[in-house]
């Protein structure tokens, strides 16, 4: 019943799975059926479009372990698709991504429309995406509210322990965060 309702999406991809694109897309299915349920042609559909939306349509029978680091994540958001949960867990989902492969999972995550906690080393990312954040120090909440309530120099600095700039980002209108790296390093010794 949990896995009806919950789906998780790892930091890291799993490398030795012996399934095609498909197989593992299909894999998001198995909380839906019965113990002795099959998949139709319903499901089939539904596993085809989930591909389609996440841009893999071209390498749908294609061994997971030949794809880019993108391009599996991208395969195991559409499993998510297809599981249909209420609520997605996600533990660095970007974390070793080119740049566009992370706006992009960001983006289709996003238009899912369904609840997302997700953990965030990247604070750029978190401001363009989320709508709420809870930031950590040591396991210890420091503070949660929207993200221009949140991403702010003094508490950023508070937790991170180096300088940090927050101004607006003139492309989407979100914070936009900038360590100073040279002065932390300058100051360290």
């Amino acid at each position: 019943d949990v896995a009806r309702l919950i789906a998780y999406l790892h930091q890291e991809t799993p490398e030795d799975l012996n399934l095609n694109v498909a197989q593992v897309v299909e894999l998001g299915l198995i909380p839906r059926l019965s113990l002795f349920g099959s998949i139709g042609q319903t499901e089939r559909d539904e596993v085809s479009e989930a591909i389609a939306v996440v841009g893999l349509s071209a390498n749908t029978h294609a061994p997971f372990e030949t794809l880019s680091g993108g391009e599996k994540q991208r395969c195991l958001l559409a499993k998510v698709i297809v599981q249909k949960p209420q609520i997605l867990l996600m533990d660095e989902p970007t974390n070793h991504l080119d740049i566009n492969y992370q706006v992009e999972i960001m983006s289709l995550v996003k238009n899912l429309g369904i609840t997302v906690i997700a953990s965030f080393h990247d604070l750029n990312l978190a401001s363009a995406y989320c709508d709420e954040l809870l930031c950590l120090d040591n396991g210890e909440v420091k503070c949660q509210g929207t993200p221009d309530k949140v991403l702010r120099s003094e508490i950023l600095e508070q937790i991170f322990k180096v300088p940090v700039e927050v101004d607006t980002n003139p492309l989407n209108q979100k914070q936009r965060i900038s360590f100073n790296y040279r002065s932390h390093h300058d100051a360290a010794g």
